[in-house]
C-alpha cells in the first residue's frame, strides 16, 4: 500500500476490480492486486450490488461532438435550425 491519502479508484482500477470479482478472487485480493485496501474495493463493488455496471455506448444515430458545437454556436448567433441543417439530411431529420 503505497498512498494511502489517495481517494477512490481510477477508471483502470475498478475495471480490474470489477474483472477480479468476476473471477471469483476475495476483497482482500483485489485490494493487493490494485494496491488499495480491501475496504476501499467493497465500496466500489457494493455502490452497484455486486453486479459489474454495463459499458457505456453512444448510438449510432447520435449527434457527434463537431455537430452539437456548429448547432450550438447557430443558436448563439441566432441562425434558425432549418437553415443549419441545409444539407444535413441526417441532422434534419433527428432533431427537427
Amino acid at each position: 500500500m503505497t498512498d494511502l491519502s489517495k481517494r477512490g479508484l481510477n477508471q483502470l482500477e475498478k475495471t480490474n476490480a470489477w474483472e477480479l470479482w468476476r473471477k471469483g478472487k476475495t476483497l482482500s485480493e483485489i485490494g493487493f492486486t490494485v494496491d488499495r485496501h480491501a475496504g476501499s474495493i467493497f465500496g466500489v463493488l457494493k455502490l452497484k450490488g455486486g453486479i459489474p455496471p454495463v459499458q457505456r455506448k453512444s448510438r449510432s444515430s447520435s449527434l457527434s461532438l463537431q455537430e452539437r458545437e456548429e448547432i450550438s454556436r447557430g443558436i448563439f448567433i441566432a441562425v434558425s435550425l432549418r437553415f443549419q441543417c441545409t444539407g444535413r439530411t441526417r441532422i434534419m431529420h433527428e432533431t427537427i
